[in-house]
């Protein structure tokens, strides 16, 4: 007998920024703004949305990049379990939601509206079996629409316009007019149906058809379950590997000494200047001096803080381009070790 699996649930984020998950994704999106147009690669988005899911927590950014993401690579399918996220999420943490902006929040929306309605505007629909999942995105859409005037949300994010984008579709593959390649696919994910008994049935008719049901029902929960769970495995495994990245990539715990260690020296000749000035005929040689002013510049020049980095940049010092390398792997490394440290501390 299979034992029931336990329920994975992913709890609210916060504001996700300081992951170097969010840092990727934000490159990734940002290839849609391009002049260029370079290829978006949708399945690395979508496990990138996933981990952060994982290490942060759902959000509205994220989750309207986990839609567009399973758009792309799931066509109706995925835009519904995207769209459903993101219901839930406005409709019940609506309060507590990151980012706490009206205005961040309607930019995230519009945006992601906009795309959607791009793709679809290219993606049209062929199948009669489609027609399930189209029905589910308005009915979704709808109740978004819905939720967001409540919020007052000026034209509720422009999910007007996709919502009769929907509908439109469902008309045109109805009457059988569209007839046009299909998105990426995916393997179809378990689905479980659940009849209603037709009323005055006879009981005889009714236990063998129930007893039917039930079994079905069990059988499609195992699948489901099964499918979920493997999912979850595969986040956790992600998740490790990226905590694996970060480990290796973070700046390490020497480079963090040097001004410290600057500053550890200074203080004791300072002291020692200060002893000397107190007690009479007693000095420092010049020679003594410069020694150790030497090793104090030496702890300092050791490794620059990014604070000297960015002024050499700003004033156009030395090599810019090889500046601005150090600079961005330096924030890297730094915000690793912050995020590293974070989770070490329990924030």
């Amino acid at each position: 007998m299979m034992s029931e699996l336990p329920p994975q649930p992913i709890q609210i984020g916060g504001d996700p920024r300081t992951f170097s998950e969010y840092v990727t994704l934000r490159d990734e999106i940002g290839k849609l703004s391009h002049p260029a147009r370079p290829d978006v690669d949708w399945r690395h988005v979508e496990k990138l949305c996933l981990a952060l899911f994982e290490l942060n927590g759902v959000e509205l950014q994220s989750a309207s990049w986990y839609t567009l993401a399973r758009i792309h690579t799931a066509g109706v399918h995925g835009l519904n379990e995207g769209l459903s996220i993101l219901e839930a999420l406005i409709a019940c943490q609506w309060t507590v939601l990151w980012p706490q902006a009206m205005s961040a929040r309607m930019d995230i929306i519009s945006t992601l509206v906009r795309r959607l309605q791009n793709f679809l505007r290219c993606c049209m629909f062929q199948h009669q079996d489609e027609l399930t999942g189209l029905y589910r995105s308005e009915a979704l859409l709808q109740s978004l629409r819905d939720t967001l005037t409540g919020y007052g949300m000026r034209d509720a994010g422009q999910t007007g316009a996709l919502y009769e984008q929907i509908k439109s579709a469902i008309v045109h593959l109805k009457e059988g007019a569209v007839n046009m390649p299909q998105p990426l696919s995916e393997p179809p994910t378990p689905k479980v149906y659940v009849t209603q008994p037709t009323v005055g049935a006879s009981a005889s008719m009714l236990k063998p058809f129930v007893s039917g049901a039930c079994c079905t029902l069990l059988a499609g929960a195992m699948v489901l379950g099964g499918v979920v769970w493997f999912r979850y495995e595969q986040m956790q495994q992600q998740a490790h590997m990226e905590q694996q990245r970060r480990v290796k990539e973070a700046i390490p715990f020497e480079r963090l000494q040097s001004w410290q260690q600057g500053m550890a020296e200074l203080q004791q000749l300072t002291e020692q200047l200060n002893r000397l000035d107190k007690t009479r005929g007693k000095y420092l040689t010049v020679s003594e001096l410069k020694s150790s002013i030497f090793s104090v510049m030496q702890a300092f020049n050791q490794h620059p803080p990014v604070e000297e980095q960015l002024r050499r940049y700003a004033e156009d010092e030395g090599n810019q381009s090889g500046e601005q390398v150090q600079i961005e792997i330096l924030l890297r490394q730094l915000e690793y070790r912050y995020q590293l440290l974070r989770e070490e501390k329990g924030n």
